[in-house]
């Protein structure tokens, strides 16, 4: 299976300038803080940590949003970053878990001889 490159969608929304009808804008104070958020996103998807990289996604996605109400990103940037974080969640489902599993063994016994002359009959040496 070839690598994924979590992270990169949504440094590209973040970093790219966007030749369109609505201008993609975003201040340096939120350019750094994001760029640091998604750090933190490939960080934990590297690490196959699936859920944290979900944790570092959902607090992306708030921070989009507070900035995006500050006036620190316009409404298009915001709408190409959050857009970028919704693929990059779907694909966190092909990070492999980890599991761990326990095994223990239990070695049998081992069977016990009787001793010289018991529990054997010794046959004609007993009583009637």
């Amino acid at each position: 299976m070839t690598p994924r490159p979590w992270g990169l969608l949504l440094a590209g929304a973040v970093l790219a300038g966007c030749a369109g009808a609505a201008p993609l804008t975003i201040s340096s104070r939120a350019t750094r803080q994001l760029e640091r958020q998604v750090a933190a996103v490939r960080a934990d998807a590297a690490g196959q940590d699936p859920a944290g990289a979900a944790r570092e996604l959902g607090s992306l996605e708030e921070a989009v949003t507070a900035l995006e109400r500050d006036g620190q990103i316009s409404a298009a940037r915001a709408a190409a970053i959050l857009d970028a974080a919704r693929a990059v969640q779907v694909d966190l489902v092909l990070i492999p878990t980890t599991t761990t599993t326990t095994t223990t063994t239990t070695v049998p016994a081992a069977p016990t001889r009787p001793k010289h002359g018991e529990g054997h009959d010794q046959g004609g040496g007993g009583q009637d």
